[in-house]
């Protein structure tokens, strides 16, 4: 309890800042020449940015929907926001500071989402953060994604991964090292 109270003390003077009025926006994509639209809107937003908290230690998962929010915000362009994000959890805090190129790297992550539209892609998002935050060593890849009495939560016993995946010999083959890359290697040079 007492962590929890620290944690929100520490949330007090970020969350004073009042949140501008709602925004929204549509983004237009060319993915090899078909039309595509980005839509997201954003009820939070202060001029220093998107402020983001969730009382558990920082997980992948919470790295991807932090970076997909930020490159939106800094794709949006708004002059009355600051295309921040910070996000603060019960292990600490991580700030994303502006990206230049946001529509590039977006465009790059919808065409991955794209292709997953088409047959299983070969990203599963705790492996591959585990792969780049650990000197992209894929020993480590392979302990994020292989069950052990130490694993319980392994991403190979994800039953979609298991129907998408059978017949795959070796899941975090090539394609799942680029796709590793390609989605957070421009969150940790941010």
């Amino acid at each position: 309890l007492q962590r929890l109270e620290a944690f929100a003390r520490t949330l007090v003077p970020v969350l004073a800042e009042p949140t501008l009025d709602p925004v929204s926006a549509t983004l237009e994509f060319a993915l090899d020449g078909e039309p595509w639209r980005l839509t997201a809107g954003f009820g939070n937003l202060r001029q220093q940015g998107l402020v983001r908290y969730r009382y558990d230690d920082a997980r992948a998962q919470d790295y991807l929907t932090g970076w997909l929010e930020h490159l939106f915000l800094n794709a949006m362009e708004l002059p009355e926001a600051a295309p921040r994000t910070t996000w603060h959890s019960r292990d600490g805090h991580y700030l994303l500071r502006p990206v230049r190129n946001a529509r590039e790297q977006l465009t790059a992550l919808l065409g991955l989402y794209r292709e997953g539209l088409h047959r299983p892609v070969h990203f599963f998002p705790k492996s591959a953060w585990r792969y780049m935050t650990k000197g992209q060593r894929i020993s480590e890849a392979i302990a994020a994604w292989q069950s052990s009495r130490f694993n319980i939560f392994a991403e190979e016993l994800d039953p979609a991964y298991g129907l998408a995946l059978r017949g795959v010999g070796d899941p975090l083959d090539g394609e799942f090292l680029a796709c590793a890359t390609t989605v957070f290697q421009p969150l940790l040079d941010s």
